[in-house]
């Protein structure tokens, strides 16, 4: 982050701002989740951000890389003190739009996330724990039984339509089904 090099009175406008700033809810949808425009939160630090003598400018520029493109967000206060800081971050592909658009979105999400970021906006459900990205740790005993079945399958024990099912109850995580077949497995073998 950069500086002007004192910030005391930003700071302390800061401070007495974020008591106003809301958060503020999804109202829109993405590419499979919530989100809230990049409007509404510049509206609603237009209402509170000037009580305080705040106010922010972001600018964008062509990234180093030429597949990226940069964004500089900076807070000013009335008195000249600012803080600002810069990211680049790759242009997504996207069907059917051309590169200058493709920046544009980038340019566009960023902006949202930049001052959601620097002005303490909540504005987009957490998902970082949701039960997609961190699956449930695998059954101990489903884990075992399987390492037996899967024994049993690389020795050559199934073949033909059970060996078809065995895979299927693998793959499906059927405990009740993989020790089935694991006892008749063991059957076979007397």
């Amino acid at each position: 982050m950069k500086s002007s090099e004192s910030i005391k009175n930003l700071a302390e406008s800061l401070v007495k701002a974020q008591r106003k700033i809301k958060n503020l809810y999804p109202s829109s949808k993405g590419y499979g989740y919530d989100y809230v425009p990049l409007e509404k939160i510049i509206d609603m630090l237009k209402e509170v951000l000037p009580e305080f003598g705040l106010s922010y400018v972001q600018l964008p520029y062509g990234g180093s890389s030429g597949q990226t493109v940069g964004l500089t967000t900076r807070i000013i206060h009335e008195s000249g003190e600012w803080i600002e800081e810069t990211a680049e971050f790759p242009i997504t592909d996207m069907k059917g739009v051309n590169a200058t658009q493709k920046a544009g979105a980038a340019i566009t999400y960023f902006r949202r996330y930049a001052l959601s970021s620097a002005f303490g906006v909540t504005g987009d459900k957490d998902v970082d724990a949701n039960d997609k990205a961190f699956p449930p740790a695998p059954n101990p005993e489903l884990v075992e039984q399987t390492t037996i079945l899967e024994g049993f399958i690389n020795d050559g024990t199934l073949t033909g339509d059970f060996l078809k099912k065995a895979k299927a109850y693998i793959n499906s995580g059927n405990l009740d089904g993989i020790k089935r077949t694991i006892e008749w497995c063991k059957s076979q073998a007397s």
